[in-house]
This record gives structure tokens, C-alpha cells and sequence, in this order.
């Protein structure tokens, strides 16, 4: 196989080289700004060799930022999958491409099923559903929807609460937003693994089981054996923030397990590698 990667250089984007190279794939990495995903040019440079799939890793992640800055949002979520589409179909190169929990409004009682009605509560999950669109209108197309994600190489929120905690800071952390954590190595397993058996159409990848962004702090204090008690507990609307976010965004995955036939591992173990590994 020879994958395109694009966003190579983000958190994810790095993972998955690193998942491809493990493998012995062949690979084309780029980035901005030999590569920018919102201009066709660029990517018809880059899809002119034989291609077995393209991974777009490449993503405006900011959620708050998103809110101020909706063009750019558009630009990177919605333009780039359709400008990627455009240059694949004619070639019929399959592409894969990454989502988030936050096209949904956060009000089901229960996890998200593939086919729930979506109903983003902020500007960064509308730009990102728009995205999906362009991808699933694809024949080849694959998009995986995923959760508070954490790994190397990016901002994240294991490695500030981590960081600060190893400051001997004592912290305040919501307790009423409901998800599974991910980690960039096991996405980039599961998308290698999703190409692999042909899976095509929508799909949820996260990782048991379900916490609070507190619950997971805790955790990451007790990794790092430090007190978890200098972690309080508190509510979203102690922290307001430009935008929104869902009070309950645990995703289902039985559709991926069934489809790969693969257990999905829970994330306190890669969270203890992530630990323990320097960047």
C-alpha cells in the first residue's frame, strides 16, 4: 500500500506515520505548507502518484477559536474534504477522514449510534459535520468519528492537567461532561485497520470506558502518583467559554467492532505509555 497522510505534522498525523511505518507502508506525508487541504492545486501535486488511500488528518481543532474565526473553520473542515474529494474521484483512490463526537447536541440518554441525528451546539462541530458530508457523498469514503483525544505532538488535555499537576497546582475540573478519552495510537491502529478490511461509510472509534474530563484527571494523577485529591470536581458553568459543549458525547462503537471483528483497548493503558513516554 502507499498512503497519503495529510496533516502529518499534527498529533494525530503523527501517530498514524508512526502506525504506517511500523507496518512497513509505503507513505507520503505533508503538511502545511507544502500541503494545504483548502487549496486544490495543492492537493492535485500530491495525488498525481499511484495512491492506495489518503488519510486526512488535517483539521481546524480549536473549538473555541472556531466560534471567531468561522471562515478559516469552513476553510480547513468543510473545503478541504470536498476539495479532497474532488481531486480522489477521478483517480478512485479511497480516502479516509477524521471527525468528532461534537456533531451531536449532547442530549441522548445513552451512546451515539452512527445513524442519531446530528445537531452540533457549536460552530467547530457544524464545520466538521459539513466535512463529513463531503466525504460521505464519496463512494470511496470513510469518515471515523472520534473523542477527546490525546497524544503526542499536540496540545491536549492530558499533558496540561499532567503539566500542572506536576507544578503541585491544585485544580478545578468539570465533572458533568460525559465521553470516552482516545488515544492518537490506538485511532491510528483503528484507521489502519478499517482500510485494511474495506470498511466504507460512518463510523465511531473511542475507547472504553466512559468518564468525566474529572474522572479522567484523576486518573492521570494516579499514573503519575501524585494526590488526586488536589483535583475538585465542578460544573461547566463555572468556566464559560465561546463555545458550547455536550453534556453527554460518549460514542458507540459496536458498528467498528463488528465490522473489524477487534476488540477496542481501554485508554488507561495507553495513557500510562503516554505518561511515561517523552514526546
Amino acid at each position: 500500500m502507499r498512503i497519503l497522510i495529510t496533516g502529518a505534522r499534527g498529533m494525530l498525523g503523527r501517530a498514524v506515520l508512526r502506525a504506517c511505518k511500523a507496518r512497513h507502508l509505503t507513505v507520503a506525508a505533508t503538511d502545511l505548507p507544502e500541503c494545504d487541504i483548502t487549496r486544490l492545486s495543492d492537493l492535485r501535486v500530491w495525488t498525481h502518484e499511484p495512491l492506495s488511500a489518503v488519510i486526512n488528518c488535517a483539521a481546524f481543532t480549536a473549538v473555541d477559536e472556531a466560534e471567531s474565526r468561522r471562515e478559516l473553520a469552513l476553510a480547513v473542515n468543510r473545503d478541504g474534504p470536498r476539495f479532497l474529494v474532488q481531486a480522489l474521484r477521478p483517480l478512485g483512490v479511497p480516502l479516509v477522514h477524521i471527525s468528532t463526537d461534537y456533531v451531536f447536541n449532547g442530549t441522548k440518554d445513552g451512546a451515539w449510534e452512527e445513524e442519531d441525528p446530528t445537531d452540533p451546539i457549536n460552530f467547530y462541530g457544524r464545520s466538521k459535520l459539513d466535512g463529513e458530508r463531503e466525504v460521505l457523498d464519496y463512494e470511496l469514503g470513510t469518515v471515523i468519528r472520534t473523542s477527546w483525544l490525546f497524544g503526542h505532538g499536540g496540545k491536549n488535555f492530558v499533558d496540561t492537567i499532567a503539566g500542572k499537576l506536576r507544578a503541585g497546582e491544585t485544580l478545578d475540573v468539570v465533572d458533568d461532561q460525559h465521553g470516552r478519552p482516545t488515544s492518537t495510537p490506538a485511532l491510528a491502529q483503528a484507521i489502519l485497520k478499517l482500510l485494511r478490511v474495506g470498511g466504507r461509510g460512518l463510523f465511531h472509534f473511542c475507547q472504553p470506558p466512559t468518564t468525566t474530563w474529572c474522572g479522567l484527571a484523576r486518573v492521570i494523577a494516579q499514573v503519575l502518583d501524585l494526590p488526586a485529591e488536589r483535583i475538585h470536581p465542578t460544573t461547566t458553568d463555572r468556566f464559560p467559554r465561546p463555545a458550547k459543549r455536550p453534556v453527554n458525547s460518549v460514542l458507540s462503537t459496536a458498528k467498528y467492532s463488528r465490522i473489524t471483528g477487534r476488540p477496542i483497548p481501554p485508554w488507561v493503558e495507553n495513557l500510562k505509555e503516554h505518561l511515561k513516554t517523552p514526546s
